[in-house]
């Protein structure tokens, strides 16, 4: 794994131990899956624990940082080609296939054993994505002029439809690996030059006309900022209402939009995968693979942006990257939740918030202008226990006052700040 670990001994019974955990260089590294089928899919949890879903019923799965890929598929997946994939956790992964009917498979013991879940004739599943551990959504091809949308509050074990009403305009359908979530908003592609886009969960549904692309194979955001196409792509400035049309670096189709961490975002064309750190305003190569990159996922956990994208033969390559704009101390767990007062403020242009968690889980931290618009995503991942400093730098904002809510699955606060240039 990252771990280098070993023992010497002497002649008179001494034993001397050594201990060293290897760092992934920043960037991208090649990795070996032990297989040269198509990879469709993939599934960052942490830094350690990814997933991977392939044609042939290949199913992937590492708990070293991608050190080591083991297959563990087996009955009754098959060899039917699998689309989508989530993981939960080291033991807990859902899947899709769809060789006849379409059926959702879910282990509990990191695929030893697989269950059938859910299954469907006539359809085509999706994309899943989680909010929490337990509650997480599934979409699918429209079934009987609707679309297939459903409801997980047990962790994938059970999934329920009720309420979930999204008519089907004309014969639109959806693409593997096409939803994006942030919170109770969700972001799902078509074949109908449209996104569209639900902020209760699910409960409600409208839509963006993604004129220029009738496709919308993927779908990512930072908070309003969101991107979409296929060979043609597009950006939102407002949280997926309206699309317009951006040049982007490389040529061919777009597969894979990925947001989530602080002003950055990556995409998958060909053979490369390109970056931004400027919330999506400027976009440069950041590697070269060999094969077609089909897949990404990429997620913050505590520190540590860690992530993987995924081929057309068999081919992974895996992302890691350190955060500097914000510092944790976790040697001392708080007691209690806790925003604090930003310093220096006013301000011009950076200033510090801070921030306590009692508990680990999933934390954003988003600033907001007088209006309630959400005009960034600091913070939108999974951090540990601790107390945080961001380091925000509003040199590209206007003067004015601007508000910064934490939000944790137990926790919610705003805090006023002023910006003078």
């Amino acid at each position: 794994g990252m771990t280098v670990r070993g023992w010497a001994v002497t002649n008179n019974g001494n034993i001397a131990m050594y201990n060293e955990v290897l760092t992934p260089p920043a960037g991208w590294t090649a990795q070996t899956s032990g297989v040269t089928t198509s990879l469709n899919t993939v599934s960052a949890v942490d830094q350690n624990v990814g997933w991977i879903g392939g044609n042939g019923g290949v199913v992937l799965r590492t708990t070293d940082g991608g050190s080591t890929w083991t297959d563990v598929g087996g009955s009754p997946i098959g060899t039917a080609d699998i689309y989508a994939i989530y993981g939960l956790d080291a033991n807990t992964c859902l899947l899709t296939t769809s060789p006849s009917a379409t059926n959702v498979y879910r282990t509990t013991d990191g695929g030893t054993t697989w269950t059938e879940v859910f299954t469907q004739a006539g359809g085509f599943m999706d994309d899943f994505e989680f909010m929490d551990a337990n509650t997480g959504f599934m979409y699918g091809d429209p079934v009987g002029s609707r679309w297939s949308l459903w409801k997980t509050t047990d962790a994938g074990a059970t999934w329920d439809s009720t309420g979930l009403y999204l008519p089907q305009a004309g014969t639109e359908a959806g693409w593997n690996n096409a939803m994006w979530s942030e919170g109770s908003n969700l972001w799902f592609g078509t074949s109908n030059t449209r996104v569209y886009k639900s902020t209760d969960y699910g409960m409600t549904w409208t839509y963006g006309a993604t004129t220029g692309s009738v496709n919308s194979y993927s779908v990512g955001f930072n908070g309003n900022i969101g991107f979409t196409g296929q060979s043609v792509t597009l950006m939102s400035t407002d949280g997926g209402d309206n699309w317009s049309s951006v040049t982007l670096p490389g040529t061919g189709t777009v597969y894979a939009f990925n947001g989530g961490v602080p002003s950055e975002f990556w995409y998958c064309r060909g053979s490369q995968i390109y970056n931004s750190t400027d919330n999506g305003a400027n976009f440069t190569s950041q590697y070269t693979g060999t094969g077609t990159y089909q897949a990404m996922s990429i997620k913050l956990d505590g520190m540590t942006v860690r992530g993987w994208a995924v081929t057309n033969n068999g081919n992974i390559a895996m992302y890691n990257e350190t955060l500097i704009g914000i510092t944790s101390n976790q040697n001392e767990i708080p007691k209690n939740y806790a925003l604090l007062q930003n310093y220096p403020n006013p301000f011009n242009p950076t200033t510090n918030i801070r921030f306590n968690l009692p508990k680990s889980g999933v934390v954003t931290l988003k600033v907001y202008n007088i209006l309630g618009k959400e005009v960034a995503t600091l913070v939108n991942g999974n951090l540990t226990a601790g107390s945080y400093n961001y380091n925000w730098n509003a040199s590209g904002y206007a003067s004015g006052v601007y508000f910064y809510r934490l939000q944790t699955g137990e926790f919610t606060q705003t805090k006023k700040m002023i910006l003078v240039k």
